[in-house]
């Protein structure tokens, strides 16, 4: 008895090896998550109604590199990935605000939304950011708060990522509502909303 118990402890036994092994590849393939603020969950347990995975994944995914955030329109990009997602755009918005021109901006775009607007549509819209001098510019060494988390779901027809949140910079945050879809395997922008006024 002593020598089984033994063997079991020391993983000497097949059937032990054999069920450890089963055990750690359904955790892999039902998609556990574990972590301090959730507790213990399972990816797709929650009541929303989605069509995205969690977006819990490791903050360190590989992502170091300046190129963009491959797609996959199945799949909620990781948080670092969603966070240089944002911070792409709204630099890239901010750059169009500084020189008074979103041509560059409008070339960034999905191809459904560049070809039914023009850059002078987005100087029309973003009138008050031109006219006001904004810069949101200090969010470059931040990192943003989503809420809710990234997900993903049906809209314009298509899968579409959602990208809320704000940056809590001084004097004044910057609120952002960000919406993308795949296009050319990568994320591209469908909607923008920019608020840098602090809420009630």
């Amino acid at each position: 008895m002593i020598k089984n118990l033994r063997g079991i402890f020391e993983a000497k036994s097949n059937l032990i090896n054999g069920l450890l092994a089963l055990f750690v590849i359904s955790m892999i393939v039902l998609g556990c998550t574990c972590n301090e603020k959730d507790g213990f969950n399972w990816k797709g347990d929650d009541d929303t109604t989605t069509s995205s995975n969690s977006s819990e994944k490791d903050e360190k995914d590989g992502d170091e590199d300046d190129g963009p955030v491959k797609a996959d329109e199945d799949e909620v990009p990781s948080t670092s990935q969603a966070r240089k997602i944002v911070k792409k755009t709204l630099m890239d918005f901010n750059e169009a605000v500084q020189d008074k021109d979103f041509s560059d901006f409008h070339k960034k775009i999905a191809d459904t939304w560049r070809n039914s607007s023009k850059p002078a549509d987005f100087e029309k819209g973003f009138k008050k950011f031109i006219d006001r001098g904004v810069d949101i510019s200090r969010i470059e060494d931040e990192d943003p708060d989503f809420s809710p988390k990234p997900y993903i779901d049906k809209k314009y027809g298509k899968k579409v990522l959602f990208l809320k949140g704000e940056y809590d910079t001084k004097p004044l945050p910057v609120n952002f509502n960000l919406e993308y879809i795949v296009d050319d395997d990568e994320w591209k922008l469908v909607f923008i909303g920019v608020d840098t006024r602090k809420k009630d």
